[in-house]
């Protein structure tokens, strides 16, 4: 935006005259002054530095009337006028268009100002035809846009004022008869007066907001032209490198988390922020960090569900079928797509300023110590969020990110989710050191057995550390490390009851999905692969948190599957997820295709097993015990 810096003498005039006829109720006076008489006279004398900006405070039904109040009461007052001015600049400067856009998803005439963009994302000022009222608008990337709406309302809740965003979108058409239209979304911008860009002497105001900037994660907060000065207070004007995302439009990865390093990064050399909060006093710091842990949790919540825009939609998954069905219905968001995960980060965020606070009301500021020297050494006492998982280097499958490539577990999984997680990999890495003693299993298969396959180049390796995910590249078990549907999740399939291993194998028909795993006696699914073993793993030799860690695809009833992290296999009605995955010592049984390996290949595989110390046997697919 432009600073308004247009003067009108003969106002100023006549206005001064009105101020100086009384001292007593001047708010009074002020209020019977013409609008945009007021407005000019308080934007010459806080340009000049001079007049009512630099009077002693006074009282007035309770409130403080200083330079900043007087600013704030005028700004709001000339508000009509100020449009109108801006309008005017527009329309001198800019040719128009008329546009049918969506607002908040009703179609809307607006008056385009061509060529008034502003800012790296394309865009323009444009007028609403219905009301008059002056909007900015965006567009880029949805999934941004929609978070720098939401960015905007947070910061609301911290008093702490931001232009207000409502989104735009519009129908672009297809380019050729091979692709399909695109639905463009954007960010309106309310028109906010803008009575000057931040100086030295406002840095006290700007740092206000310090608190509000760390825990949105708002990096480009206080660069040039992001902060104005408007109505008294110092808005963020542009905050859509706030929370998941970078300034154009970039991820943050794993550094938006629950730990809040901008609470010190700010204060690197790099950081846009330092100059504005280098003098930052003890009580300052305080104060802004109070903005955030005064927050309720549910004001949080309520503001990200907005955004999430919930909504009922018909048809479902059908859990006991497996397959879609149009008389169900289910909840859906159509607006941010990481509803959960925000809500838990930003809590936990809050959270995490508000232990801050705490030591700094209990901790005094040493002397000769810096602001700057005082929050690093207060923020080496808080306690910090580690995960043993390095979700960071994990990457989510486009099937789950629709589409999007490159998104981190860190970035996408919630505190809760990661929760499970790690107290999977925790019972897994106890449970594996366990001694099982068990009967020897026989050539029937139960309910209390979960099937899974893979090649034999992978026997050793299983034997050695469990069937487990391959998300984590190696670091903690076996597989491809590709990005997977069900993500750091070892896939298995559940027996349905009581079978025999060699009529669970011929059988002419499987479960979805499951023929595509298993090796069979008849043409289908790795029949034409020999090598394939299939583990046999009984649920009762598992560690109790993993089995409850664990559940069943098609169910969808496990928390992992908040804000979409898991998809596909719907209808695989057998498929078990297990996080992390089980150790060896669960697997009673290998089955093999017998005409697939030596006679001598398979007394090196139960030598193997042997030198393990494990109680495995081997059958073939007919069920004799090898």
């Amino acid at each position: 935006m432009v600073v308004n810096k247009v003067i009108l003498k003969p106002a100023i005039s006549t206005a001064r005259t009105v101020l100086n006829a009384k001292t007593g109720n001047i708010l009074e006076d002020i209020l019977k002054i013409d609008d945009k008489v007021l407005d000019d006279i308080l934007l010459a004398q806080q340009k000049a530095k001079t007049g009512i900006f630099k009077s002693t405070p006074w009282m007035y039904e309770g409130r403080v009337c200083d330079a900043r109040t007087l600013q704030e009461i005028g700004t709001k007052l000339a508000y009509n006028d100020l449009q109108l001015k801006k309008i005017s600049q527009l329309a001198a400067k800019y040719e128009t268009e008329t546009r049918v856009l969506k607002l908040n998803g009703s179609e809307q005439k607006f008056t385009i100002y061509k060529g008034s963009r502003s800012g790296s994302n394309p865009g323009a000022w444009a007028q609403l035809d219905s009301s008059g009222e002056l909007y900015y608008i965006k567009f880029g990337n949805e999934a941004q846009i929609r978070s720098e709406c939401l960015a905007g309302e947070l910061y609301e809740l911290g008093g702490i004022p931001s232009t207000k965003k409502v989104l735009v979108s519009y129908t672009e058409p297809a380019k050729n008869v091979y692709s399909s239209p695109t639905e463009r979304v954007g960010a309106a911008s309310k028109f906010m007066p803008v009575n000057y860009l931040p100086e030295v002497e406002d840095a006290a105001i700007v740092r206000e907001g310090f608190g509000m900037d760390c825990w949105l994660a708002n990096w480009d907060a206080l660069k040039n032209g992001n902060v104005v000065i408007s109505a008294g207070n110092a808005a963020r004007l542009d905050v859509g490198g706030s929370l998941c995302y970078r300034a154009r439009g970039g991820r943050k990865g794993a550094a938006f988390g629950e730990n809040v390093g901008e609470l010190t990064s700010f204060f690197d050399s790099c950081s846009l922020s330092k100059p504005y909060i280098k003098n930052m006093t003890r009580d300052e710091l305080i104060s802004s960090l109070d903005r955030v842990s005064r927050i309720a949790d549910d004001k949080i919540v309520a503001a990200i569900d907005k955004a999430a825009a919930y909504k009922s939609v018909p048809g479902g998954i059908n859990p006991k079928t497996g397959k879609f069905d149009f008389g169900m219905t289910h909840i859906t968001n159509t607006g941010i797509k990481n509803p959960q995960y925000l809500k838990e980060t930003l809590i936990a965020r809050k959270e995490y300023i508000t232990q801050f606070k705490q030591m700094c009301l209990e901790t005094p500021q040493q002397a000769g110590e810096t602001i700057e020297q005082y929050i690093r050494r207060i923020d080496s006492l808080v306690a910090k969020k580690t995960y043993n998982i390095p979700f960071e280097k994990i990457q989510m499958s486009t099937e789950v990110t629709d589409g999007v490539t490159g998104i981190s577990m860190a970035e996408r999984l919630t505190p809760a989710q990661k929760k499970v997680y790690e107290e999977s990999l925790a019972a897994y890495k106890i449970s594996s050191k366990n001694k099982i003693i068990r009967p020897p299993a026989g050539d029937t298969l139960s309910a209390d057995n979960m099937l899974h396959a893979t090649s034999y180049k992978n026997l050793d390796e299983i034997l050695r550390k469990g069937i487990t995910t391959g998300d984590a590249r190696g670091a903690i078990g076996t597989g491809t490390g590709c990005a997977t549907q069900t993500p750091l999740c070892a896939d298995f399939w559940d027996v349905q009851g009581n079978i025999s291993i060699k009529d669970y194998f011929a059988r002419p028909h499987y479960n979805p999905g499951e023929a595509n795993f298993l090796p069979r006696a008849t043409y289908g699914g790795l029949s034409g692969k020999k090598h394939t073993i299939v583990f046999v793993v009984n649920k009762n030799n598992v560690s109790p948190t993993i089995m409850k860690n664990s559940f069943k695809v098609s169910e969808g009833k496990s928390i992992l599957y908040q804000d979409g992290n898991m998809a596909g296999h719907t209808n695989y009605i057998t498929h078990r997820a297990v996080p992390i995955g089980v150790p060896a010592n669960t697997i009673d049984r290998i089955i093999i295709n017998e005409s697939g390996f030596t006679p001598n290949a398979i007394d090196q595989m139960k030598e193997l097993i042997a030198s393990k110390g494990l109680n495995i046997r081997i059958y073939d697919l007919e069920g004799n015990l090898l």
